[in-house]
């Protein structure tokens, strides 16, 4: 799982929890209804979590 940070058009920078950067942009495009060329990646984080037995 990833942690992308992604900044729309309109100036709204938002972060998505996403496998994949087009999975990312997806959910940016369903949320906020905007255009996939409308939106840059601004950093990428890999999130790792801790899941005792």
């Amino acid at each position: 799982m990833h942690k992308f940070t992604l900044k729309i058009r309109d100036g709204k920078i938002v972060q998505i929890l996403a496998k994949s950067g087009g999975d990312a942009i997806k959910k940016a495009v369903k949320a906020y209804g905007c255009q996939p060329d409308e939106i840059v990646v601004v950093a990428a984080q890999k999130i790792e979590a801790y899941r005792p037995k």
